[in-house]
């Protein structure tokens, strides 16, 4: 992927597609990932998302604060209030003695509750940075989280003025 300059160039055309949508693409990621976990307890699989997601949070200036948050709390709001997750309602549900479907009702609007607080945060702060980014949390190591996901693709686009200048 890197070599062929495959997952860069997806970076860049996500980017691209959700400029000015940014906010919409960290809401989109956080339910899908609270979906993901409340149904099938997905957690350590979401692992993986970070280092491919936090480039294009970045590219499209949403903090690694918040970057984050979107996969961390995806995975434990949806575990926290998991509807028919086989691994943690099921089991402990037999465990007990009671149905698993007993009380889904409540997990579920819990469930919906959580998430929209959750995304009303996610909301407030992500007005507050883009008012000053100075406000983020995460300000003083701006340049370091740039500089670890934003390096191949930075450098790509350096390239291809250089090119465009010799041209």
């Amino acid at each position: 992927l890197n070599d062929m300059n495959a997952l860069s160039s997806g970076i860049k055309a996500l980017s691209r597609i959700t400029k000015g949508k940014e906010f919409i693409l960290l809401c989109l990621i956080f339910i899908i990932i609270s979906i993901g976990s409340n149904l099938y307890g997905m957690s350590t699989e979401t692992l993986p998302f970070y280092p491919i997601l936090m480039p294009i949070f970045l590219k499209n200036g949403i903090d690694g604060i918040l970057g984050f948050a979107s996969l961390y709390l995806g995975i434990f709001t949806g575990n926290m209030f998991s509807t028919v997750n086989a691994f943690s309602v099921v089991v402990a549900s037999y465990s007990s003695g009671i149905n698993f479907l007993d009380g889904v009702y409540f997990r579920l609007i819990c469930l919906v509750i959580i998430n929209t607080f959750t995304i009303l945060y996610f909301y407030y702060y992500y007005r507050k940075i883009r008012i000053d980014e100075k406000n983020s949390i995460v300000f003083d190591i701006k340049e370091k989280l740039e500089d670890k996901y934003l390096k191949d693709i930075n450098k790509e686009d350096n390239e291809k003025e250089d090119n465009n200048s010799i041209i």
